[in-house]
């Protein structure tokens, strides 16, 4: 679990708009070249140039297009290895609604590291508000299963998982969130409810995380007002741990689709 920084301060809210359209759609595989950081023509929010009234992202890295690691297909993935929170992260703003995002899996054929440090991540409700202060809600899973749902309000280290100390389901899943390894193919998908205030997210068919956010009894007061003012940007992260064997471009996504249209 990281950093227990989670509540709200007084900021300006992005101006919203990011004309990326409803919904969004990228098929990495389908592209000609390569992009780090992944701009796609000023849709993407990246750690160098902001988008639709963000600051850019930095000192967070980015998230990028390249060669898989087999040079196999075109995939989106970290731009670099971290010993802290810097984990690469980019989103498309514009949707102020409900927001479904739902990517597809690569993964390398036989790649499995002996770390647990390399993990993908699905964003909604982001904004990026400048000086190294951003909010957001990550679903995160390793490449053994391993998944979470995690809020970040403020600096790098403003992570957190409601409620304040609480290891407890369904706001946090690490410790009991343990599904199938993800394998090449799967699909992913994360839906933002902000009216019926649910965050679920899906490994193919199945629910793995299904937040209620208005149940104090799993999310804190203070959490619970930062999730009623999320950002209107949604998109993609990754993480993967200086050391060890984890391989850029051994693992990532193929695909984004983002919509206000929720499936379930």
């Amino acid at each position: 679990m990281r950093g227990n920084v989670f509540g709200v301060r007084a900021r300006g809210s992005p101006a919203g708009g990011g004309g990326a359209g409803d919904p969004y759609t990228l098929d990495f595989t389908a592209l000609g070249s390569n992009e780090s950081p992944i701009s796609q023509g000023g849709v993407w929010t990246n750690a160098s140039s902001g988008t639709g009234g963000n600051a850019a992202l930095a000192p967070n890295q980015s998230m990028q297009i390249r060669l898989s690691a087999d040079s196999t297909t075109r995939i989106c993935c970290e731009t670099g290895a971290t010993s802290d929170y810097d984990d690469s992260l980019s989103f498309v703003p514009g949707f102020s609604g409900n927001q479904r995002v739902q990517a597809t899996i690569y993964r390398q054929s036989g790649y499995t590291p002996s770390s647990t440090n390399h993990e993908m991540e699905i964003h909604v409700g982001c904004a990026s508000f400048g000086n190294n202060d951003k909010r957001g809600v990550e679903f995160g899973f390793n490449y053994a299963g391993g998944y979470f749902i995690a809020g970040f309000d403020g600096d790098l280290v403003s992570w957190d998982a409601p409620p304040t100390g609480v290891m407890s389901s369904p706001w946090y899943s690490a410790a009991t969130g343990l599904g199938s390894a993800p394998a090449d193919g799967d699909v992913m998908r994360v839906e933002l409810n902000r009216a019926a205030k649910t965050i679920k997210c899906w490994q193919n068919s199945t629910l793995v995380i299904d937040l209620q956010w208005n149940d104090l009894t799993h999310v804190t007061s203070a959490a619970q007002a930062v999730l009623n003012a999320l950002g209107d940007g949604a998109g993609l992260g990754a993480l993967r741990r200086i050391g060890g064997d984890a391989t850029e471009g051994a693992f990532g996504w193929r695909d984004i689709l983002i919509s206000s249209t929720l499936l379930g």
